[in-house]
Formats: structure tokens, sequence, C-alpha cells
């Protein structure tokens, strides 16, 4: 009979276990990723990856070391787990190294659409085509489309430990984007679109195409603005771009650096009233869901600031031990060849009562952001920034023109303070494992650089 997943993860650890640690974790991934990529009604490229491996996380004298084999017969196991008993020999000591416990209650999660693997490639190319068609088929000014695509990814995991965590999950999920040029006499555009769904009926191919000629249509004829310090709407997308930022400091990790602003700060207000942040990796439908972390935690929601006050950091195993918490269920693997690090699962701002063409009608001078740049350079312990920023202009809440090339910066605690509205149109941006929820912001008193 042929080994399960599980059979292959629980030997993987007895292997350990035989070798010399004193404690071991074997962790099994299998990925599949289809991309379909189409332009000008060709196919251009059509790709099929496939990824397959196990790591083994040996514990010996309170030291972890790891490895990792491609091959599951016995031989390739026992190499990987005596390797991974050399490495923590020869690595240093931590008095917070360890593996999770077992719980019970673990959450079903539905993260499994069957769906997808009913339909052909060649449907899957179709979709693709859909997003171009309805780009183009949205304005005579859309002169070109490029990195069309269609995306699938399944991803099979299992873990165990020798402390009597045996799970296994199954998840997938589908996506599209496109990237459109406008043009309009001399000017050009560039638009995009992008959506992921872990529903294969619930994919709109055709809302990608629209979506991206609207944002390059809508630019044509953009301009800069005088400098000012005036209100910000930002788009549920340009939302989510923001609380990813957000997102990196509250990981324990980065706490636990000093990388943070949020450092020290819990019960205290880091945020206006009427914020409130969850990572919830069991949210149903939302990109990240998962019944189990990378350690094998069960999924749970975590509340991380209730309205405007910080509450909880995100932990892993290691994490929690360090900062005498417990773990979040917030651990996550960059491949099985990495040990689990921090990260969200499904972090979202609760959406609030307005809809947000009404915020918009609330602002007398303003911007609404459609598009923000260079996110990576806010300074994590100070929280300074600055960004670049496109959308229209608003006056007297109303739509006027398209603005680009102006700069908004601050600091990002002054913005979370000054939230004045929040929307009720919370979108999902992400993919499998990671993902931010957010509904459309109006920032008051927000300093923008123009001419």
């Amino acid at each position: 009979m042929a080994m399960t997943n599980l059979d292959t993860v629980r030997q993987a650890i007895e292997l350990a276990r035989a070798a010399g640690a004193d404690e071991a974790e074997a962790y099994l991934a299998r990925s599949r990723v289809l991309t379909v990529e189409v332009g000008s009604g060709q196919v251009e490229t059509i790709k099929q990856a496939e990824d397959l491996g196990l790591s083994v996380r040996a514990l010996v004298d309170g030291r972890v070391g790891l490895s990792y084999a491609t091959d599951f017969d016995a031989a390739s196991l026992r190499r990987a787990a005596q390797r991974a008993v050399e490495v923590a020999r020869a690595s240093d000591r931590d008095a917070c190294a360890g593996f999770a416990e077992p719980e019970t209650g673990a959450p079903a999660a539905d993260g499994f659409d069957p769906e997808m693997d009913r339909h052909s490639a060649d449907e899957k190319i179709e979709r693709a085509f859909a997003v171009e068609r309805a780009a183009k088929e949205y304005d005579a000014r859309i002169v070109l489309t490029r990195r069309v695509s269609y995306r699938e990814r399944v991803v099979t995991e299992a873990l165990a430990n020798t402390r009597g965590i045996a799970v296994e999950q199954c998840n997938n999920l589908c996506g599209g984007s496109a990237m459109v040029l406008a043009r309009q006499g001399a000017e050009q555009q560039v638009g995009g679109g992008m959506d992921t769904k872990r529903r294969y009926a619930e994919f709109d191919a055709c809302a990608i195409g629209r979506d991206a000629a609207e944002r390059a249509v809508t630019m044509l004829g953009a301009t800069d603005v005088a400098t000012q310090r005036a209100s910000i709407v930002l788009e549920p997308r340009m939302a989510a771009a923001f609380l990813g930022i957000i997102a990196n400091l509250v990981r324990a990790d980065q706490v636990l650096k000093g990388k943070s602003l949020f450092a020290g700060k819990l019960g205290q207000a880091v945020a206006g009233a009427g914020i409130t942040l969850i990572d919830d990796g069991a949210y149903v439908g939302a990109p990240g869901a998962r019944a189990f972390d990378d350690e094998g935690v069960p999924s749970r929601r975590t509340v991380v600031v209730a309205d405007g006050v910080l509450q909880n950091y995100l932990h892993t195993t290691h994490t929690a031990r360090q900062a005498r918490a417990a773990s979040t269920s917030n651990a996550a693997r960059a491949s099985f060849k990495a040990p689990p690090d921090v990260a969200v699962s499904n972090f979202a701002l609760q959406a609030g009562p307005v809809a947000p063409a009404d915020l918009r009608a609330n602002v007398a001078h303003g911007l609404w952001v459609r598009n923000l740049m260079n996110l990576h350079t806010a300074n994590p312990i100070s929280g300074e920034f600055s960004f670049g920023a496109n959308g229209m202009w608003i006056e007297n809440g109303k739509l006027t023109r398209p603005v680009r090339g102006v700069t908004i910066s601050g600091n990002l605690t002054d913005l979370l303070l000054n939230v004045r509205g929040i929307g009720n149109d919370l979108e999902w941006q992400g993919a499998m494992g990671l993902s931010i929820g957010a509904p459309s912001l109006l920032i008051e008193q927000v300093s923008i650089a123009g001419k």
C-alpha cells in the first residue's frame, strides 16, 4: 500500500529521533501552479510548475537544525533527518526553541474547490482571453494589452511533530490580472486590474479587464495639484496596500527586534476610534483561509487592534515563547526549504457603515487615491513615509479631474489617528496563506506635495 502524506511525515520524525533528535518536526508541501498568459489574441505562455519537498527540523539540546528532501524514499528521508540533527548540533542554543503543541477543536476550513480540476485547459485559456477582450472593448483608446493572465494554485501540506501534531490540508485558488495601455494623442497611461478567488465559479474575467481599462482611460489628461494639506480617500486596493505596512508592524518577530513603531504599545491607542484590525486564518472565502498554520496550529481569530487600541501582536510558537504569550497561528513558510516565520493569514480592517461615494461626498478638497508607489520606503521604527500617488481630485464632494505625480508624506501613526470614515466595501487582496482585506478609508489632514 502506498504511503500517505501523513505516513511520510510521521516516518521522517521517527527517523530524526533515531538519528539523535530530542524532538522533531516534518513538513511536506506539494504545490502545482498553472499560468496562462495571452496578448493580442494569441497565447503567449502556458506554464505548469510543480514543487514537492519535505523538511525536517530537529531539536537537539536546545538547538534546532533543518534539512530537506525532494524524494520521499526511506533513504532520502533518513539522510534529511540525519542532516537536520547534524545542523542542530552545530547551531547556537536557543532557550525558546521547540515545536507546537497539539490542540483540540481544529477548524474544518473549506479551502478546496474541486470544480477547478473539472475544467479543461482550453476553458482556462479562454478565461485569459476574456480578460483581454473586456479591456479592449471597454474603450477604443485601449491600444495595448500586456501581462494578461489567468492562474491557479493548488497546495497540499502535511505536518507532524513528536509532540503529537499530525495534520493535513489542501487549498486552491484562481486569479487573473491585466496591464493595459490607453493612448490619446501623444499621451499614454497605464492601468492594471487583478482579482483572486477561492471558488472557480466566482472568478469574473471581464471585471478584471474592465477594471484595468477604466483605470488607464481615467488617468488620461492627468496633471498635478498645488502643495497643500487635504483629505485623501483610499480605495480598497490602496487601503489594503497601506494595511500591508501595518501588518508587518504587528509581527511579533519585528516587535521583539525593536523594528516596529508599535513595540511596547500593547493597551495603547495607536489608531483612531472605530479602527478594528483582525487576523483570521479561518475566514471563509478569503484568499488566505486555511485550517492550520505552517506549524500545525489551528487557525484562529486574533483581534490586533480594537477601536483604535493595540490588543495583540501576531505570533509563531517561537516568538510566543520569547514573549511569554501564545501562538496566534501565524506561522508561514516561504517554501519547504525554510523554517516558519511570522506572517498574517487574513488581515483585515473591519468594514464600516458608509458607502464609498458618501465618503467622497464629505470631502471639500482632497484626493481619491487609486495608486500608491514606493510603499516599501516607509520607516517601520519612526513611521515616517513618503509615497507617490495618482488618483482623482475631489472638489466639494465631486470627482473633478485626474491627478498624477504627487507625493503623500507624513507619519503612519498620524495617518491611523486621522481616519475619519470607513467604507462598507471591504475587498480582499493577496493570495494563499497571506491576504489583506480593506474597505475605502477617509483620512484627513494629509500632506500632499505637488507643484
